[in-house]
């Protein structure tokens, strides 16, 4: 409902906008507020259209991703379009050669023993920021001495 009503507002007011320039040949200052009043309007629309198509599109990878059964461990890129990936599939590890031209090819299992797997930890963007924040103030102090 909503969704229909901004793309009305966001292909009327333009119409209105532009007919109106050339009927009204009173207050100059009322066109121009006019205008910009429609010009915001029409930005905070295409900016909130934006939110939730990317909410949507999201929440679709959110669920496609949610596999338990296999998981991409590492990627290599060897060259450009050229890569080789470490897919868990059920408990078993394997090795997978890809390339840009969509030619996949399954290269070898791989012993669990023969890997070096360690845990990630997923900061929070807080964390990020906290860290990106403290690495620019040691940049900055080292650069006074």
């Amino acid at each position: 409902m909503f969704l229909n009503g901004l793309v009305v507002a966001l292909c009327v007011i333009p119409l209105i906008l532009y007919t109106s320039q050339y009927k009204m040949n009173g207050d100059n200052m009322l066109n121009e507020l006019l205008e910009l009043l429609c010009v915001s309007v029409i930005f905070i629309g295409v900016l909130g259209l934006t939110y939730w198509v990317t909410k949507k599109i999201g929440n679709m990878n959110k669920h496609m991703s949610l596999n338990k059964n296999m998981q991409i461990i590492e990627l290599l890129p060897l060259m450009q379009g050229q890569y080789l990936y470490i897919v868990k599939i059920g408990l078993e590890y394997h090795l997978i050669g890809c390339s840009q031209k969509g030619e996949i090819t399954y290269l070898k299992a791989i012993d669990e023993s023969q890997l070096k797997l360690e845990e990630v930890k997923n900061k929070s963007f807080q964390e990020h920021f906290i860290h990106f924040v403290k690495g620019k103030q040691v940049s900055e102090d080292e650069n006074k001495e």
